[in-house]
């Protein structure tokens, strides 16, 4: 019967598979019958016009979601499908069932039960249906986990990321490329910040591409009583009282995986969204900052740091930069409650806070995590340090950062927007355009250099293999924007700003520059330093070696006021 079905389907059904998908809406699991979810199960009802939904699981299903949605506006035929095995989820009549409805909603539970028990099957391509259909798709926990084109799925059990932080080849660590795959490009996580899970998904996503050559995929993970609404067009917005985390690797990324060692993966693009904020995730691009994030306009910045030791399993440790955290482990819920605060520290480390023994205990991994991020958008400019028990990370001359076992560095000196929900007390940062280093064991990455490896047989510097324009950011802009670029060997630099009628507004480098990573900004002014109006400006990068051709590039840039 299975394969009557399938034949009527490849027939029927694939011809239509050209038009836009569907939407997807993604929970990151905690409770979804508080107020909060009124406004993304409104917007999932709306998406499936108001037609019947089915939520499903392998497990017990939840009977009280369909009288939520019919509450909501969903039809009053909406209800709860148990599908818990694969003889159930091969079967026509479930096939058909599903395929009358304009929305499914998948429960939280554990993921390998759903792709054990689905993948393949008629069950699958019922999903797949309803979505390329124009139908919404939607899940919270588990159901979030599977959304991606890339899944964890938790085969061999849940990844702590305490065990994914120290050793990207953990066994744990196993990968589903073919089951759902509603969100192109996307590795999805739940309860993210919650449960310190940045410490599993950015080791998942250095391994996908070290190893898989997924060089395009984004790393999304969302908090509890949080989700992401996303539109067939991929745009996308934030509900809820958590945040939504998004990042990718850039240009300048170097990507590191051993069995056994901490991962280093540098260079990271870095946003966290809360309510309201408007992101695309095809472009990977902010559109509308939303109620409770601003504009940032100003950054205090580091020239150098100073020669010291930074021990990561003494609490002390803490204490050395210009602020501290209050306490981390008063109790669990402190951060999202919003009863951490900043108190001075000894400002031994310029411009920094510092959170030691980040993977010592997992009931306050979300304390540690949130209060230094929580510094970073409270102070636009600062270095958040995070360090572990057993780890270390010793500053030394020139501005060279050596580390012991691993490190990880947030840099919010280019943020263009943060703020904290206002709408309710907590310690929850939203900020976008920030850049995350992991750093791994016995490696040195020099700061003043663009934060590059550093290469210890060339005077700390190191030669890339071309000429290039790496990229700007952020981009769109308001007051500045980083620019970033790399020599083969020293040269003349001439860094020009057009406009679209290509007059030149701004010169901002004319002049010999040596070989290595080098990175300047702009601020929006022209060369009488008056403020240039709202448009796409074209950035030229012209390269005059003392031997050889001259090289030229551009890149446009977005101006907005």
């Amino acid at each position: 019967m299975r394969n009557f079905v399938r034949i009527i389907f490849l027939t029927l059904i694939l011809p239509t598979m050209c038009l836009a998908g569907g939407s997807i809406l993604i929970i990151g699991g905690g409770n979804d019958r508080n107020s909060w979810a009124e406004e993304p199960f409104i917007w999932f009802i709306q998406q499936a016009d108001s037609g019947i939904i089915i939520n499903i699981d392998v497990d017990e299903v939840a009977t009280s979601y369909a009288s939520t949605f019919i509450n909501y506006g969903a039809d009053p035929a909406s209800h709860s499908l148990r599908i818990e095995n694969r003889t159930t989820a091969d079967d026509s009549a479930t096939y058909f069932q599903l395929i009358n409805a304009r929305g499914i909603f998948i429960e939280g539970g554990d993921q390998w039960d759903y792709v054990s028990t689905w993948k393949n099957t008629l069950t699958e391509d019922a999903i797949h249906y309803v979505y390329n259909q124009g139908g919404v798709i939607a899940g919270t926990s588990a159901g979030c986990a599977i959304m991606g084109e890339v899944c964890f799925d938790a085969k061999y059990g849940s990844l702590y990321p305490e065990d994914a932080a120290v050793n990207p080849y953990h066994q744990r660590m196993h990968f589903e490329d073919d089951f759902l795959d509603v969100l192109p490009n996307v590795l999805t996580d739940s309860h993210f910040h919650q449960r310190g899970r940045l410490g599993r998904l950015i080791p998942m996503l250095a391994r996908r591409i070290q190893d898989y050559g997924d060089v395009n995929l984004l790393g999304i993970g969302v908090d509890e009583n949080t989700a992401l609404c996303v539109n067939p067009d991929l745009t996308s917005r934030v509900v809820g009282e958590g945040l939504v985390t998004i990042f990718h690797q850039t240009e300048l990324s170097n990507i590191s995986c051993e069995a056994g060692e901490a991962v280093t993966f540098t260079h990271i693009r870095y946003h966290q969204l809360n309510h309201g904020a408007i992101f695309d995730l095809n472009v990977r691009e902010l559109l509308e900052a939303g109620e409770n994030m601003e504009r940032i306009t100003e950054h205090s910045q580091i020239s150098a740091f100073p020669s010291v030791f930074l021990d990561g399993s003494l609490e002390e440790t803490g204490s050395r930069g210009i602020f501290k955290i209050s306490s981390y482990t008063r109790n669990n819920l402190d951060a999202w409650y919003g009863r951490l605060s900043l108190t001075p520290g000894d400002s031994i480390v310029p411009n920094s806070i510092i959170v030691p023994r980040l993977w010592s205990d997992n009931n306050y991994f979300e304390n540690r995590i949130i209060g230094g991020m929580f510094a970073g958008a409270k102070l636009p400019g600062l270095i958040c340090l995070f360090l572990d028990d057993g780890s270390a990370l010793e500053i030394l001359e020139n501005d060279v950062f050596s580390v012991k076992k691993m490190a990880y560095l947030l840099d919010t000196q280019a943020i263009s927007h943060a703020g904290i929900l206002n709408t309710r007390n907590t310690n929850l940062p939203g900020l976008v355009g920030g850049t995350i280093h992991f750093l791994g064991d016995g490696i040195k990455y020099k700061w003043s250099n663009g934060f590059v490896p550093v290469s210890e047989n060339i005077d700390n510097k190191v030669i890339p293999d071309s000429h290039k324009l790496l990229y700007n950011y952020p981009n769109p802009f308001n007051q500045s924007t980083t620019i970033e670029f790399a020599l083969l060997e020293d040269a003349k630099v001439n860094l020009s700003i057009y406009n679209t009628n290509g007059q030149k507004i701004a010169i901002l480098l004319d002049h010999s520059m040596s070989v290595g990573y080098h990175r300047t900004s702009w601020y929006g002014l022209d060369m009488c330093a008056n403020p240039v109006s709202t448009g796409l400006y074209v950035l030229l990068l012209t390269i005059l070696p003392d031997k050889g051709s001259i090289s030229q590039m551009q890149q446009k840039m977005i101006y907005l006021k």
